[in-house]
C-alpha cells in the first residue's frame, strides 16, 4: 500500500464519510476530514463501538468480494486479454471511500446471499459506466464527483440487494427442543450434550455467509466454546484444537492483531489508530 494511504488516514476517511455522509461533503478533502476529527475527538463508548462495528463490517465484506484486489480498479477485456485485468498495485482511494461507505451498514447475511451479484455490480461500474469511471479517476475531490460515484454505487448495490432480504438471526425454541430430542450430540465436536440448556442451535451454512434460518440449515451444538469454532469444518477438530486456530480481531484498539486472522490478510498488521487523531 502506498505510503500516502497509511492506515490512519484511511480510517479517518471512513470516519468522516460515516459521520457526515457524502451528501454533506465539501471540498477540500483535507479540511473535510479534519473537521470531522475535531467534531468527534471525544467519542462516547457507544459512538466508538458503532464506528468500529461499521468499519469492521465493511472491510470484511470487501475482502470477501475482492480479496487481494480490494480497492483496486478492474479493467475490461480487449482482443488481447478478453478476461480483463485488475490494477496491479495502485490503490484507489475513491473506490475505498465508495465501497466502505456503501457496504458498512449492509447486513453480512444479506450481502453474502448475493455475493457474486454484488461483485459483478461493482465490476460493471468500473468497466461500463463512464460517469463512475470519471468520478474515481478525474478531479476526484470535487463535490460533484464524490456525489456521483457514491450515488451510482449505492443505486447499483441497492438494486441487487432488494431481491435478497435479510434472514432472521435466531432459531425457535421449539426447533431447539426437536433437534435436542432427536440427537443430543454436538455437531461440531461430537460430544454428548447432557442438558438442553447447554446447547444452542447452529447454522450449518453460517448466517454471515448468507445461510438461512430454516430447519434444513440447523443443527445442535454445545453453547460454550463454539461461538467462533462453529465456522471451522464440522467434526474436523476438537474444541481445544479449533481454539488455537482462531485469532482475535482488533480494530481501532491499538492491539497487535491481524484484521482477518492471519499475516496473509490484505489489511496491514498492527492497526494502532484512535478516533481522536487528526490529519496534519
Amino acid at each position: 500500500m502506498p505510503k500516502l494511504f497509511c492506515v490512519s488516514s484511511l480510517v479517518l476517511r471512513f470516519a468522516a464519510f460515516f459521520h457526515a455522509t457524502y451528501l454533506k461533503y465539501q471540498p477540500p478533502m483535507r479540511k473535510f476530514f479534519n473537521k470531522d476529527m475535531e467534531q468527534f475527538q471525544h467519542l462516547s463508548e457507544s459512538e466508538a463501538d458503532e464506528l468500529r462495528g461499521e468499519f469492521k463490517n465493511a472491510l470484511q465484506i470487501v475482502k470477501s468480494l475482492f480479496g487481494v484486489n480490494a480497492f483496486k480498479r478492474f479493467y475490461g477485456g480487449d482482443s488481447e486479454n478478453p478476461n480483463g485485468a485488475w490494477e496491479g498495485k495502485k490503490f484507489n482511494a475513491s473506490l475505498y471511500d465508495v465501497m466502505m461507505g456503501v457496504l458498512c451498514d449492509k447486513p453480512k447475511n444479506q450481502v453474502y446471499a448475493a455475493l457474486d451479484l454484488v461483485r459483478e455490480a461493482f465490476i460493471d461500474l468500473m468497466v461500463s459506466n463512464k460517469e463512475f469511471i470519471d468520478a474515481i479517476l478525474l478531479g476526484t475531490s470535487a463535490q460533484k464527483r464524490v456525489r456521483k460515484r457514491f450515488d451510482l454505487a449505492r443505486s447499483a448495490i441497492d438494486e441487487v440487494l432488494k431481491h435478497h432480504k435479510p434472514q432472521p438471526r435466531c432459531f425457535t425454541l421449539n426447533l431447539k427442543k426437536e433437534l435436542f430430542a432427536a440427537n443430543a450430540t454436538c455437531a461440531i465436536c461430537d460430544q454428548h450434550i447432557h442438558q438442553i440448556d447447554d446447547s444452542a442451535v447452529d447454522h450449518i451454512r453460517q448466517y454471515w455467509q448468507g445461510g438461512k434460518t430454516i430447519p434444513e440449515n440447523a443443527d445442535i451444538a454445545i453453547v460454550r466454546g463454539h461461538v467462533v469454532i462453529s465456522r471451522q469444518p464440522r467434526g474436523a477438530c476438537s474444541t481445544l484444537a479449533a481454539m488455537t486456530k482462531v485469532k482475535a480481531v482488533g480494530i481501532l484498539t491499538g492491539e497487535d492483531t491481524w484484521l482477518f486472522g492471519g499475516p496473509q490478510s490484505f489489511w496491514p498488521r498492527g492497526i494502532n489508530v484512535h478516533v481522536r487523531a487528526s490529519i496534519v
